[in-house]
């Protein structure tokens, strides 16, 4: 099984640290302090779940759309009961005849998604749009500080098969306590409400047991990884799990400090951000905890670049294009900050 594409995004309204400094009894130090976010995203569309989903998927490449069996949403806060967010998006999207569906596993749902997918493929399935669409701005209570200062809007939309190439699953598998499922939680109408401390505490202490665990499933240790990506939750909680891992802080990829929290959009973000700058063979892990209480852990190889034939039969390889890519990424966020509306 492998991920061929993955693309990220994020709305235009930028909600900087200024914005809860005029409404709480916080400052800029403070938030950077303790979690590591100096600004997330806001999205202000009507059906602001699907509006990000289908904007995350429009930023694939068009063949990666090409022969699809099936699409699948995987959100924490759905704006719908019925239909699924997943017929949702197929419809602004122009996709028909495809089945569609959504799994709710909180912030875990991109690796429980991907369990999914993984079954579905070993099932005669070729070829799945799996997409995470996030919106936490809609469930938030800006007048309290421990969770509205946390959260940001956001989507990810990648391309699951066995077609070789991208990132190969190496392994993954999910788990749940379910003892401790009121810990996390929106109820329908209400606000996201968490056990600060309590949720911390496992959000540490299953990052590095799911982590341990996979490696060790697959005999390997912490120093055989090149990259890690955890749940983009608090940036000072995901430094001690890598130094608890015993990896250095180069090792941690992250976003939160531009995004924040955005659910379980938050770790494929990572990957899809990091995509070209990830080489050849390189190992990435990838464990996130959520709701549930959640948690999983997967572990991916970027694999050889496909090869193209040429005149004669001679084997061209794939240009690689990841120094073009990485400074085009870097110059994307300079030009997209610039242009946006910052509250």
């Amino acid at each position: 099984m492998y991920i061929n594409y993955i693309k990220s995004y994020f709305p235009d309204e930028v909600v900087d640290n200024k914005f809860f400094e005029e409404r709480l009894d916080t400052t800029n130090e403070w938030i950077v302090s303790r979690v590591g976010i100096k600004e997330r995203r806001r999205c202000r569309e009507d059906n602001p779940t699907v509006f990000v989903g289908v904007n995350a998927v429009r930023r694939l490449p068009k063949e990666a759309l090409a022969n699809l069996d099936c699409i699948i949403v995987g959100t924490s806060v759905a704006q719908w009961h019925a239909p699924s967010t997943a017929n949702l998006i197929a419809k602004e999207l122009d996709i028909d005849g495809v089945p569609c569906f959504d799994i709710r596993a909180a912030c875990s749902s991109f690796i429980y998604g991907i369990k999914v997918i993984e079954g579905l493929l070993a099932t005669g399935y070729q070829r799945v749009l799996f997409i995470v669409p996030e919106v936490f701005s809609g469930v938030l209570d800006y007048a309290d500080r421990a969770s509205s200062i946390l959260l940001g809007d956001g989507a990810v939309a990648c391309v699951v098969s066995n077609d070789p190439f991208g990132f190969e699953v190496m392994d993954l598998f999910i788990d749940a306590k379910s003892s401790g499922a009121y810990s996390i939680r929106v109820p329908v109408g209400g606000y996201f409400f968490q056990e600060g401390n309590k949720v911390q505490n496992f959000a540490v202490r299953y990052s590095i047991k799911a982590t341990l665990d996979l490696l060790k499933r697959n005999k390997l240790a912490a120093k055989d990884i090149d990259y890690l990506v955890l749940h983009q939750a608090n940036l000072e909680m995901m430094k001690s799990v890598v130094d608890n891992l015993g990896l250095k802080r180069n090792q941690l990829l992250h976003n939160i400090e531009h995004y924040g929290n955005t659910g379980a959009a938050g770790a494929p973000s990572v990957l899809a951000e990091n995509w070209f700058k990830i080489k050849q063979d390189e190992k990435v892990l990838i464990t996130v905890v959520g709701a549930g209480l959640s948690w999983g852990s997967m572990l991916l190889k970027r694999i050889k670049r496909r090869r193209r034939v040429g005149l004669g039969g001679r084997v061209l390889r794939e240009p690689d294009f990841r120094w073009g890519m990485d400074f085009l990424n870097k110059l994307s966020r300079i030009l997209d900050l610039k242009g946006k509306k910052r509250v």
